[in-house]
């Protein structure tokens, strides 16, 4: 939330002017979370004009080594080489942040001049590109990113900024037309600059099918071109943020562009000196519209020249904290331009509601409801009753409400509210496609069978467990859970964290088949060999056989004439002729010895149209599949190449899967993407059989939207589960032990709507710690929160949430003091709040492969802990990082803690809204009060 000087000033403004904007955000609404002040474009021009820029003899300001400085005419405190930092400090001594505008590239002065790059020995001359330089605006060239020196321009830039003591900046002509190349070395210049700053892109609407890219990169990015005050401009806002809903994450925000509220137009590039030209009813509508959908706040009228309306639409606290709280933000209907909003208060359990009437006559907008509920005016500040069935207010004309709805009884009851029962991602887009990754989260070596009209996907837990975990799905796309199949594994007291451990190790990729009415599956454990588990029921129960010999990344096949192989190995793979114990009958074969590189791997085995086929990955980062064939099991094989590519995420190989075919005959893959922290996450690519050969995905590249599979009929929408409340007597299948857990330290009975977990070893080791429960979190973010209760701790103990892998982080209650412990080394220690029960928080995003902490004492207000966890996906591991709730001793056993809840808040909705969403015209859900979507509130037992 902030001020830019845009929209009154031009490319004009002067320092005295931002500071008298300052004064005024200082004095009055500092208070309510506004905090930037952004100085706009040109800022290093003295001769610069209103409504337009003067490029016919601009006097720009520059320093030795090509980069811009402000202009000392405007600017006076910046004489003497002084820079932003004296107007930093004027900020920063008023508890305010600044900002600053910039173009991307190089100036075309510092080419001309050829200017050195700092710490390099080349020149602005070396690094520049005269092609796609920005077509309105002539002040810089591209800078071409092959070239030696580009990034060290940048990175120089931002150390400038950094020495400035700059908190945002904003980068125009980056992603309309969109410059990936350039945004990813600004990302890495502002990481490398020792100094956190804001990064925000504009103009245009950023091209959607970037969405992820800029995402992961980007804190801000324009959905829209210049935004001014004028109806049409506003109305088209509903449509584009319904279509930018869905990417919207931590540190990540679709903006809006700033709101040209006020007295806008002082110099500005669009209209004289003016108020802005908004009807009061269509300002309650864009700040309503920013607050529900959480696109950030920059204030585009001169704040001096406020009047007492436009104050009060700056300094609602209760709209406000909708823009800075509100999770789960959504559109519920567009009906003939009524249009509704909704979203989620985490703090206390109530529903936002914003009502919209975008007609040219005042009308009523009815909401649906089921159940009671009490609902508030939060523009108003007034409770408008108790509603029930439905409610419509009437809305003015281009006007707006918002409101809250509450349950309508035994509200005050509520101490600690409950998660909702939010799930993992959803993969298909509701208009008859869908966006890989069908699962964005750890879910690898995926192979994948069909049993009449289900298709059920094994994957790898390793030394998780319960694990090798059975999905199903009717469609390919949508996934649910099916059974752990393995419930512990006791070969070896490794397994319980005793002598020592099996990160790394475990079980490996397995084979599944179905075979006269029996499922089979097969995997190795790199230490205890092989095993065979098989059940009747894909639910279980599923007994488990210990094999005579160990196969590799083993492919299970049952021939038509009743003989049974496994394919296998490494590199070089064999085949061995096995019983219907899958014992070896027949020595191993070499089948394949010559290979592209080390390291095949993954081998699945398929007859298809008189060929034997094995289906198998060169694997590691960058591994691409293949595929060999041969009319006789034995050999000779050929080979081919069937999908070598990315997804536009450089060295980020798609590979190892399975092929199926559905009941209409078409063919598809399974098959995994390697994406760092949150691990490896399977895809769905189609297979088109060209010369014989299954080719995936579309002209040699990786699907990323495509049409889904035809089986025949559609299915709803499945997701994954996340949030727990624990109010089960057994855990939900999302759920798994690092290692096995010892049964007598944990209990869902003892506490009844509590997760009790007992100390269950001494360790100084957070990754030797027993009984840590961990559950993957989803990509493109997730925030995971505990709700946790302290008074049973003893001295030594150390519980909380974190992320676990290599190196891991966590934040946790030690000693009456709240730590946050990133990789061994403790970061932070503060005295814990007054109380035993706090709230504990993880937030990661996964396109960035970062994660930070958070703590409260009231679920409502969270202050961060310690640093950042850079997640990375360590082989001596080999999965992804996991939320990981743990109790653990450094000097005796006896201690407990009790937690009450696990929410985890990740992108819900399709992830891709079709095109005719935006202008749909049936009516959206019902609109539930909070009594009958969450779990009721606990009694408190101590």
């Amino acid at each position: 939330m902030g001020w830019n000087s845009w929209d009154c000033y031009g490319p004009t403004v002067t320092e005295a002017e931002v500071k008298a904007n300052a004064d005024y955000m200082s004095a009055n609404l500092k208070s309510y979370g506004w905090n930037y002040i952004i100085v706009d474009i040109r800022w290093y021009v003295d001769n610069d004009k209103a409504h337009g820029y003067n490029e016919k003899d601009p006097s720009f300001n520059i320093d030795a080594y090509g980069r811009y400085t402000p202009s000392p005419v405007r600017f006076p405190s910046a004489a003497g080489g002084k820079g932003f930092k004296p107007l930093a400090d004027y900020l920063h001594a008023k508890g305010l942040k600044l900002g600053l505008h910039t173009m991307r590239g190089v100036p075309v002065i510092a080419v001309k001049r050829n200017l050195p790059i700092l710490n390099t020995k080349v020149t602005a001359a070396d690094i520049y590109s005269a092609q796609d330089q920005c077509k309105w605006l002539h002040d810089n060239y591209t800078i071409d990113s092959s070239k030696a020196g580009a990034q060290a321009y940048y990175d120089a830039l931002f150390k400038l900024y950094a020495s400035w003591n700059v908190d945002f900046v904003k980068i125009d002509d980056l992603t309309e037309p969109y410059h990936g190349a350039e945004l990813a070395m600004i990302r890495k210049a502002i990481d490398r600059c020792g100094r956190p700053i804001v990064f925000s892109t504009s103009p245009g609407e950023t091209p959607i099918g970037h969405a992820l890219d800029v995402q992961s990169k980007a804190n801000m990015w324009r959905t829209v071109g210049d935004f001014w005050d004028s109806w049409k401009q506003l109305k088209e806002h509903f449509a584009v943020f319904e279509r930018w809903n869905t990417y919207r994450a931590p540190g990540a925000w679709p903006d809006g562009d700033m709101l040209p509220l006020g007295h806008i137009g002082i110099r500005a590039e669009r209209g004289n000196d003016r108020m802005a030209r908004f009807t009061h009813d269509e300002q309650y509508t864009l700040m309503t519209l920013w607050s529900i959908f959480r696109s950030p706040l920059f204030f585009g009228g001169d704040l001096p020249g406020n009047d007492s309306f436009t104050l009060s639409l700056l300094t609602n606290k209760a709209v406000l904290d909708v823009l800075k709280y509100s999770t789960n933000n959504r559109p519920l209907f567009n009906n003939d331009n009524l249009i509704a909003w909704t979203a989620d208060d985490p703090r206390t359990g109530d529903r936002y509601l914003a009502l919209f009437n975008a007609r040219d006559t005042a009308t009523p907008v009815p909401a649906p409801l089921t159940g009671l509920c009490t609902i508030s005016d939060l523009w108003k500040n007034q409770t408008l009753g108790d509603f029930n069935i439905s409610f419509a207010p009437v809305i003015p004309a281009h006007g707006a409400g918002l409101y809250r709805l509450s349950a309508a009884k035994g509200r005050a009851s509520i101490r600690s509210p409950q998660p909702h029962a939010t799930r993992g991602p959803q993969s298909d887009n509701e208009d008859g496609t869908y966006t890989n990754p069908i699962i964005w989260s750890d879910f690898p070596d995926n192979d994948v069978i069909r049993v009449d009209d289900t298709y059920y996907m094994v994957t790898t837990t390793m030394y998780i467990f319960p694990g090798v975990p059975l999905l199903k799905s009717k469609d390919l796309v949508n996934w649910e859970y099916c059974t752990n199949t393995i419930d512990r594994f006791k070969q070896n007291p490794a397994y319980d964290l005793v002598g020592g451990t099996r990160y790394g190790h475990g079980q490996w990729a397995t084979s599944i088949r179905y075979h006269n009415g029996k499922f089979h599956l097969l995997f190795v454990t790199l230490d205890e060999g092989g095993y065979h588990l098989t059940a009747d029921h894909p639910e279980g129960p599923w007994q488990l056989h210990k094999l005579p010999k160990a196969y590799y990344d083993a492919g299970l096949f049952y021939d038509d004439d009743g003989r049974i192989y496994i394919v296998h190995g490494y590199s070089k793979l064999s085949l061995t002729e096995v019983d219907e114990n899958l014992a070896p009958i027949t020595k191993d074969s070499l089948i394949v010895e010559k290979v592209q590189r080390k390291g095949l791997e993954g081998s699945h085995v398929y007859k298809i149209n008189g060929y034997y086929y094995i289906y198998a990955t060169y694997g590691g980062g960058d591994g691409y599949q293949v595929a060999l064939r041969s009319k006789n099991i034995y050999g000779p094989y050929e080979e081919k190449v069937v999908l070598k590519d990315d997804m536009d995420l450089p060295g980020k190989g798609v590979h190892q899967g399975a092929l199926i075919e559905t009941q209409t005959g078409e063919w598809w893959s399974v098959i995994f993407q390697d994406r760092d922290g949150v691990g490896r996450v399977p895809t769905l690519q189609p297979v088109h059989w060209i010369d014989g050969w299954p080719m995936l995905g579309e002209n040699g590249k990786a699907v990323l939207t495509y049409k889904k599979p035809n089986v025949g009929k559609t299915w709803p929408v499945t997701t994954l589960p996340t949030s727990d409340p624990f109010n089960d007597d057994h855990l939900g299948l999302q759920w798994g032990w690092n290692h096995n857990p010892d049964d007598t330290k944990w209990s869902l009975s003892e506490r009844k709507g509590y997760l009790r977990l007992k100390t269950a070893n001494i360790t100084t080791d957070f990754t030797r710690a027993r009984n840590t429960l961990t559950q993957r979190p989803f990509g493109p973010w997730s925030i995971g929160t505990i709700s946790l209760e302290t008074s049973h701790m003893r001295p030594g103990d150390i519980a909380g949430l974190g992320l676990i892998q290599l190196p891991y982080a966590f934040i946790a209650v030690e000693n009456k003091h709240l730590v946050m412990v990133n990789n061994g080394r403790t970061i932070d220690s503060i005295p814990m709040p007054p109380g035993d029960h706090l709230y504990l928080r993880a937030s990661v995003i996964t396109t960035k492969d970062e994660a930070t902490f958070s703590y409260s004492n009231d679920n409502k207000t969270f202050l961060p802990l310690g640093d950042t966890l850079h997640m990375k996906f360590n082989l001596k591991m080999f999965t992804g990082n996991k939320f990981a709730l743990f109790n653990y001793s450094t000097i005796e056993t006896g201690g407990y803690v009790d937690i009450d809840w696990f929410d985890m808040q990740t992108r819900q909705g399709p992830p891709i809204r079709p095109a005719a969403a935006a202008s749909a015209t049936t009516q959206g859900p019902p609109i539930r009060p909070t009594a009958t979507i969450h779990p009721q509130p606990k009694t408190i037992q101590k």
